[in-house]
């Protein structure tokens, strides 16, 4: 473990700047990097990796080799950013400017220095960028970081205090009942690298208008790929848990109540996100910190008595706090809401297709392979 844990930690800071490389690519309106390097250069590359280390039966060689491939990747991830930056000047013409961007400014009324023009009391992006400076940056930047810390602890927590409260059996039980989590994070992952620089350069427009619309289309977008999976989950649980094992399903409730939890979160879209963009980072530290306190707290309190499912409660309160805080700090300050006409066709069309039918289904059918 130690020699793995070495491993790890050289690799660590390839893996940092991989990040941040590729947000910047991103920030140049490019996701090609993202999709090519990241999900699937460096995802395949690890894949190989692991299966070397099982033809090798070597435990010992599995976290090096999965973790090697951020090193190439963050090579690979600079030397795009550089022709991309090389490059700026043409893809900065007219013609790539979006059409709806274009619109915006040229029914603006004030005129800034270039000759385009301005919406009375928005702030033009040029002056914004003028007053940039180190101060400004790590004031945005160090609330990120904790509230990222936070993040992880929210998504990790449960499982420790569940395996040192009721063993590692129960863990293992809790773990494969929250995995449908993840796959359902891809969908909010990938509409989340591509929407945040949109959402960041039309605040610094202060065009709220259209960056409501940008909010309300990937919300809809949103529901539509993750509401399915946890419709699917709630009604088919056991199911879902007969993959891991018969004893897995004891994790029944805790799908039930993380998939209607979860249906709420997508709902509310990608609120941190849209929050941090405005420019309120210490606001979603806060925010991220209360959502961390209600869920160690609760987790605290509830699984020592109910077990895995105060634990699937705990989380639960904390991805319900960590979602309607921010959605009403957003509605408040900058007046932006998820809920536009295409989010409620969006949610219609799920618990038609996906909540009513299969409950019909399984009621006539029952819960087998039919």
């Amino acid at each position: 473990v130690a020699t793995a844990l070495r491993a790890l930690a050289v690799t660590l800071p390839f893996a940092a700047l991989l990040d941040t490389l590729l947000g910047a690519t991103r920030g140049y309106r490019d996701m090609r990097p993202t999709v090519v390097i990241f999900q699937l250069g460096r995802s395949v590359t690890q894949l190989i990796g692991a299966a070397v280390a099982i033809a090798a039966g070597s435990a010992a060689l599995l976290a090096p080799l999965w973790a090697v491939p951020y090193i190439p990747a963050a090579v690979a991830a600079w030397l795009w950013l550089r022709w991309i930056r090389r490059h700026q000047s043409s893809r900065q013409s007219p013609r790539a400017v979006p059409p709806e961007l274009a619109a915006l400014l040229a029914l603006a009324t004030p005129v800034r220095a270039d000759g385009t023009k301005i919406q009375p009391g928005e702030t033009d992006a040029d002056e914004r960028l003028a007053n940039a400076n180190p101060r400004g940056f790590w004031r945005f930047t160090t609330p990120r970081a904790i509230a990222t810390l936070a993040q992880i602890t929210i998504q990790r927590i449960d499982i420790v205090l569940v395996a040192i409260f009721w063993g590692p059996a129960k863990a293992a039980i809790y773990t494969a009942a929250t995995r449908f989590l993840v796959v359902g994070q891809l969908g909010s992952g990938a509409i989340s690298m591509a929407a945040q620089p949109q959402f960041t350069e039309l605040f610094a427009m202060g065009a709220t208008r259209r960056a409501n619309g940008v909010y309300q289309a990937t919300t809809a977008w949103l529901i539509l790929l993750t509401w399915p999976l946890y419709l699917l989950v709630v009604v088919y649980g056991p199911e879902f848990l007969s993959i891991f094992g018969r004893s897995y399903s004891a994790g029944d409730a805790v799908l039930v109540i993380l998939g209607l939890t979860m249906l709420l979160s997508a709902a509310c879209g990608q609120v941190d996100m849209v929050l941090i963009t405005t420019g309120r980072s210490s606001w979603s530290l806060v925010n991220g910190l209360m959502a961390m306190v209600v869920n160690v707290g609760l987790d605290l309190l509830l699984i020592p008595r109910y077990g895995i499912t105060g634990a699937a409660i705990g989380w639960a309160a904390a991805i319900g706090a960590a979602n309607l805080m921010p959605l009403a700090q957003v509605a408040r300050s900058v007046r932006l809401h998820p809920f536009g006409r295409g989010t409620f066709i969006a949610c219609a069309l799920c618990l038609a297709s996906f909540g009513a039918v299969p409950l019909a289904l399984r009621f006539l059918l029952g819960g087998g392979a039919a």
